[in-house]
């Protein structure tokens, strides 16, 4: 008998980062003004060539305007989320790729048109955090 070897084709997740705060979104926000709107890198992964990008696109949240709840300054004038992409130089036919869009989240965060988000996350209460999920393609 023989058997086929199975391989992950698609996952999707939702993750929510507490441990650095806003820290890692405020970086991406200065990564994408120090590159005019995105970044670009190439790295090797198990020695495989990636190409991999940084972008942002407009975000439907509402600015915080100050200090959010957390006590955690939003040090940042315009609201933008990000788009992170990497994909294998070799894959060809696009199956070896990663997306993901990155947002802030924080109790009490208000949609444009000022409706409420809830943020479900016991960390929530008390730090600011970073979301990060699928993003599409």
């Amino acid at each position: 008998m023989q058997l086929i070897e199975t391989a992950p084709h698609e996952f999707a997740a939702h993750f929510l980062f507490a441990a650095h705060g806003l820290d890692p979104f405020f970086t991406c926000d200065s990564r994408i003004k120090d590159g005019d709107g995105s970044q670009h890198a190439e790295f090797e992964f198990a020695g495989e060539p990636w190409q991999a990008t940084l972008s942002y696109r407009d975000s439907g949240l509402e600015h915080p305007g100050e200090p959010l709840p957390t006590g955690t300054e939003f040090r940042l004038e315009e609201m933008r989320e990000f788009e992170l992409t990497a994909q294998s130089a070799e894959d060809v036919v696009g199956e070896r790729s990663f997306h993901a869009h990155i947002a802030p989240r924080w109790q009490g965060m208000q949609s444009k048109s000022g409706s409420e988000i809830r943020v479900q996350c016991s960390a929530c209460s008390h730090h600011s955090v970073l979301a990060v999920w699928p993003g599409n393609r």
